[in-house]
């Protein structure tokens, strides 16, 4: 959900409208992502660009993309979001949003752990890795 609201503040902060036709609901896997995709692209909705809000998701928006005959990143670039190993061995190599989620687990458990604690998770710093699927 804070993925979501970050892509719709930036949006926002360019001056830009999000279009509900181009926001498709995937429950962070393969198989869902892809069907999805695929059911948008038989709609023949354009858009030259996914922003998918895990790598799973953006791998399976990839093989949808394949199917229909359209080359990632010539036709649509496409940014996943984890940076998981699986980005890195894609073909093309996906270019991904990545975030410590080990100093994310580690301060959650503690905030847990400390039930009188007022702390309350804050932001990490995310970092764009940019690979094969954006074109680069």
């Amino acid at each position: 959900m804070q993925r979501r609201h970050g892509y719709l503040e930036a949006l926002e902060s360019n001056g830009l409208d999000a279009d509900p036709a181009l926001q498709i609901r995937a429950d962070s896997g393969f198989e869902s992502a892809e069907r999805a995709l695929s059911q948008m692209l038989a709609r023949g909705r354009k858009f030259d660009g996914i922003i998918a809000s895990s790598d799973l998701i953006a791998l399976g928006a990839i093989r949808a993309l394949r199917k229909a005959n359209l080359s990632v990143p010539k036709d649509v670039s496409v940014v996943g979001n984890d940076d998981m190993l699986l980005a890195r061995l894609s073909t093309p190599a996906l270019t991904t949003i990545q975030q410590d989620t080990l100093e994310a687990g580690r301060r959650l458990v503690s905030q847990v752990m400390d039930a009188h604690s007022e702390q309350f998770l804050d932001y990490l710093p995310t970092h764009l890795i940019v690979r094969e699927s954006c074109g680069a």
